[in-house]
């Protein structure tokens, strides 16, 4: 049975090979760790490069990182669950279906989800430092760059300008 582990950390990397050896799963599991990452482009190009069986399973480990506040809802299980609810997901948990991840992927990495303005928004906030300087170039007031970055950020799954400047940054800089 060949599990397949994408993560740059060797601790979970390793962790996950033992433990996918005593607990065999049902079918092969692709595990996902979003934290070794920069981007969300990164993970599509990295899974994309490789042939998933049509049983293979994607199970998603969360982070800290904003890449994993923005994926958290496709999530199996996060760095800090204990193992024996790991353990129960591997066995039991609801897995993620290859084509949804990658549209998933494809959506949030491009900004899909957002308006064309809320993206004009974003990409200022990304390239300055200070949200004024971003409402004299949409020439509007402070208040609403801020509206609009709550907007943004509910969309994104996120909660802060500095969360959301740092995920449009990352997409920016990776593409």
């Amino acid at each position: 049975m060949r599990h397949r582990i994408f993560t740059k950390n060797n601790y979970i990397k390793i962790a996950f090979i033992h433990l996918l050896r005593e607990i065999i799963p049902k079918t092969h599991a692709c595990i996902v760790d979003i934290d070794s990452y920069t981007s969300l482009s990164e993970i599509l190009d990295e899974i994309d490069g490789i042939e998933l069986k049509a049983n293979q399973y994607i199970y998603i480990l969360k982070g800290i990182n904003v890449h994993s506040k923005v994926l958290g809802p496709l999530a199996t299980f996060g760095r800090d669950d204990n193992l024996i609810d790991i353990i129960h997901l591997l066995k039991t948990g609801e897995p993620i279906d290859w084509s949804d991840l990658k549209q998933h992927l494809i959506m949030m990495s491009e900004l899909s989800v957002l308006s064309r303005q809320d993206k004009e928004v974003a990409w200022s906030v990304a390239q300055h430092s200070d949200v004024s300087s971003v409402a004299k170039l949409a020439n509007v007031n402070n208040k609403t760059i801020y509206t609009r970055i709550a907007i943004i950020a509910r969309k994104l799954n996120l909660r802060h300008l500095n969360e959301v400047r740092t995920f449009v940054a990352s997409e920016i800089n990776y593409s």
